[in-house]
């Protein structure tokens, strides 16, 4: 997809199926003698910046039989050649700070001149055979 197409994308429909994903996984866990990880959903809906080519999203996440839960919070800053990938592992308690400060850093953190994004393709994360 490209940086037009970000707008367009049905993260409720994302979201289905990387729950429906995460539970098939939880199958294979188990077997493994690992307790299970429920993805809740969007502790913070994907949004992405086409003009800086900045993209972030946040999985709120159950480990186990926790009452806890715990935020994924992942940052993608894209180049011409290159993906940098952000990410922040933190109690659910905690996002109203990670979000605070997550300006800050889309804003300190970019690619040198020559290297920034350009009409990038946003490319979804496959398995390569």
């Amino acid at each position: 997809m490209n940086d037009a197409d970000a707008a367009g994308l049905d993260y409720a429909k994302l979201m289905k199926q990387k729950q429906e994903d995460s539970a098939a996984n939880n199958e294979e866990r188990k077997k493994q003698g690992f307790g299970p990880v429920t993805l809740v959903g969007w502790a913070e809906p994907p949004s992405y910046d086409p003009k800086a080519h900045k993209m972030y999203w946040a999985k709120d996440l159950i480990f186990g039989s926790s009452p806890d839960h715990t935020i994924n919070y992942n940052i993608r800053i894209l180049g011409r050649r290159g993906v940098l990938v952000l990410n922040a592992i933190a109690s659910k308690s905690q996002l109203p700070a990670i979000k605070s400060e997550a300006d800050n850093v889309l804003a300190a953190v970019d690619f040198n001149e020559g290297h920034r994004a350009a009409r990038t393709r946003l490319r979804p994360t496959a398995s390569r055979d």
